[in-house]
């Protein structure tokens, strides 16, 4: 038996976790986030840069680990090194696109508009999309 299936399974689950807390840092920014004046421009362009950055990051990681070690995997699915890093280039991406949902959550806590927030939530929300789980195809 593979160990494959197994980590799909688990990836799985951790995705499904992971995405479903998207909606929740959303409503979470709306009920405790400030009601002062706004966050400063700086702020929100420097976090708008640290999450084109992000993103950027997440889809070239996903591709150089997850790809390459799913290649290997078509091949050899009981080759444990390629499952290792297939797995962490996963959950990296998952991570990386999270990270994306809590710069939107953090604007919007420090007082930022409902606007700037869910571009945020949006692109995190389409690279969980793009970042789902699957086994790699023959």
């Amino acid at each position: 038996m593979s160990a494959l299936p197994d980590q799909l399974r688990s990836l799985r689950i951790i995705y499904a976790i992971m995405f479903a807390m998207l909606p929740v840092y959303a409503c979470l920014g709306e009920f405790l986030g400030s009601k002062g004046p706004g966050v400063d421009a700086t702020l929100e362009i420097g976090c708008a840069v640290c999450g084109m950055v992000i993103a950027a990051v997440a889809i070239f990681f996903r591709r150089k680990t997850s790809e390459s070690a799913g290649q290997v995997l078509r091949s050899d699915p009981e080759n444990q090194q390629a499952l290792t890093r297939w797995r962490s280039g996963q959950i990296v991406s998952f991570v990386l696109a999270e990270s994306i949902v809590l710069l939107g959550f953090a604007q919007r806590f420090l007082g930022g508009p409902v606007k700037v927030a869910i571009l945020y939530y949006f692109v995190a929300g389409v690279l969980f999309l793009l970042f789902r789980p699957s086994e790699p195809v023959v």
